[in-house]
């Protein structure tokens, strides 16, 4: 598919693994990508599946074909301004035995008061299994991810990184992929999720 689109001029296959940190890897991606000046990154983790319910749903979408689509609706075009750079990912669930949706929304506990209580809420399975098309969110997996590139450049580094309950590291606060796509939503980078578009989480 994007060797046959006309809008795509170059890819870049690369190849990342075996090898941790997974946040290592990820940060090395995007260095390398930015380095070869490219416009888009996306990332396929080893272990997801794109479009399992593609062919067997009537409402499920192809997540290539509805990304890039989407990122190409968001363009710069000089007479309507530019727009901020965004992320596009497909949904997918952990591993049982509880299969929590990675996909994040903000939440807050009381309207109109100075200690307002923001955090992160990962979306509910029941109520991620109705949602349909394109939303913007919190924060994303990074399992099957499209990236417009200019989005690095805008938040802090590392890109990747764990954060830890305590000072001995010993149990995960927050994950790589949540860390840097809610930071980039920090920054004024919006971060979607194409919900017809499920991928398989193989664990």
């Amino acid at each position: 598919k994007m060797k046959t689109d006309d809008r795509i001029s170059e890819i870049c296959a690369m190849y990342y693994g075996p090898d941790t940190p997974i946040t290592m890897m990820r940060n090395r991606a995007v260095k390398d990508a930015l380095a070869q000046g490219c416009d888009y990154i996306m990332m396929v983790d080893s272990d997801l599946s794109p479009d399992s319910l593609y062919g067997r749903d009537p409402m499920a979408k192809p997540f290539w074909e509805t990304a890039w689509e989407f990122m190409m609706t968001r363009r710069h075009e000089p007479s309507k301004g530019s727009r901020m750079p965004a992320t596009i990912a497909a949904p997918y669930c952990g591993p049982p035995p509880h299969e929590c949706c990675y996909i994040f929304r903000w939440k807050n506990f009381e309207t109109n008061t100075p200690n307002h209580g923001y955090k992160l809420e990962m979306i509910e399975r029941e109520d991620s299994a109705f949602r349909t098309g394109i939303e913007e969110v919190a924060a994303l997996p990074t399992g099957l991810i499209l990236y417009d590139a200019r989005v690095f450049p805008l938040i802090p580094k590392p890109w990747f990184d764990y954060e830890w309950k305590d000072d001995t590291e010993s149990e995960k606060a927050s994950t790589e992929d949540v860390y840097q796509t809610r930071n980039a939503s920090l920054c004024g980078c919006p971060q979607y999720v194409t919900w017809d578009c499920w991928a398989d989480h193989v664990k």
